[in-house]
């Protein structure tokens, strides 16, 4: 990869990250929550994502060769027909994919909000905090879709890619942590259900992550 492909990947990586950001802030220009925060927990929302990505290759190293050959293709087009295929998929995104992905954003929000627990005075920052940190997992996981097709040159599927990761994935990843932000808003001002909110939390992002991939892959419909 040379400089220019290299910033382009930058570039494009970002942008669908900005994009939300701007539409949250239209909808939202009061800020009662500091900037620096913010811009702290998209970067941290970056880490997460180079560590889903660390414990993702881990788990699929030490999987069959055939499984991973199975689940694989799912991500070219290629849509299981079998009904063992498409329990694969399922097992694969809602207990390694989806569990693994919002744990880290969890983890990450919770640590922040450890470290800073002064920034989190009501409910909605817990969702504002959510939002940042998918949006930052997000531009990783762009820059992991675009580099291919960018090498190989492949400028429609390149286009493609951004408008789905735009509208779809990237915005997916903001709300899947918006759900984690917001229970864990919920589990700071009520104490005595803290640990069923924070489940609940979990449990919420996880279903919802992994039912997006999963009809997703077995391509059950738009």
């Amino acid at each position: 990869m040379n400089f220019s492909q290299l910033i382009l990947l930058i570039i494009l990586s970002f942008l669908p990250s900005f994009f939300w950001i701007f539409f949250y802030y239209y909808y939202s220009p009061r800020f009662t929550t500091p900037r620096g925060f913010l811009v702290v927990l998209f970067f941290l929302g970056m880490l997460a994502a180079g560590g889903a990505v660390f414990l993702e290759n881990g788990i699929f190293r030490i999987l069959p060769t055939s499984v991973l050959e199975t689940f694989s293709r799912y991500f070219f087009g290629i849509y299981p027909y079998q009904v063992s295929d498409v329990l694969l998929v399922f097992v694969l995104t809602f207990f390694v994919i989806a569990p693994v992905e919002e744990l880290l954003k969890f983890f990450v929000i919770r640590l922040a909000i450890q470290v800073k627990p002064r920034c989190l005075d009501q409910t909605i920052d817990g969702i504002k905090f959510g939002l940042v940190v998918g949006l930052g997992f997000a531009v990783v996981e762009n820059g992991i879709y675009f580099q291919q097709p960018l090498l190989e040159g492949q400028n429609l599927l390149l286009l493609k890619l951004f408008f789905l990761r735009l509208f779809i994935s990237t915005l997916g990843h903001s709300l899947y942590t918006g759900i984690i932000g917001y229970y864990l808003g919920l589990s700071n001002f009520y104490k005595i259900y803290s640990h069923r909110f924070l489940l609940k939390g979990l449990f919420f992002a996880i279903s919802v992550h992994a039912l997006f991939n999963f009809f997703l892959l077995i391509n059950i419909g738009f």
